[in-house]
């Protein structure tokens, strides 16, 4: 496993010991290597216009959420507001009580009313059998009074 790595420089690797009849030989492999290298170039080209497109996409659409995340916030904002003005709980329970005790006032209340009203029914029902009775003993008086001094 302990391989021995020999360094080469890169002058050696492009032009190892060039001789005369050898050079077409390394000619062609330097242009097949550069050859390789245009096409990963090329190929690298089209790799990094893909991802601008890409990275051009996502910048509209963060732009997107932004715009979205902001009209989020709004409406939290909104909702949280509203929220504010509404009663707890212990608020709706503390109403419910006083309505009761507004309840049972107002019942005692209507109670009494009631308990007046039929008493001063009672007493006017009283006064106007009263008067009936007299009215009737006033005209039943006056016919016969009349009745009298007309034979």
């Amino acid at each position: 496993m302990n391989a021995v790595m020999e360094y080469r420089s890169r002058e050696a690797v492009i032009a190892p010991s060039v001789r005369h009849e050898d050079s077409g030989d390394i000619v062609d492999e330097i242009l097949n290597r550069l050859g390789r290298v245009e096409t990963d170039v090329s190929v690298l080209k089209s790799d990094v216009s893909v991802l601008k497109s890409d990275v051009s996409e996502l910048k509209s659409d963060v732009s997107e959420l932004k715009s979205d995340v902001s009209e989020l916030k709004s409406d939290v904002r909104d909702i949280l507001t509203k929220m504010s003005g509404l009663a707890t709980k212990i608020e709706l329970s503390d109403l419910r009580g006083e309505f009761k005790e507004l309840k049972g006032q107002v019942e005692a209340g209507f109670s009494t009313l009631k308990g007046q009203m039929e008493a001063g029914l009672a007493s006017l029902e009283a006064k106007m059998v009263k008067w009936y009775v007299a009215t009737a003993l006033t005209t039943g008086s006056l016919a016969f009074t009349l009745a009298k001094f007309l034979h």
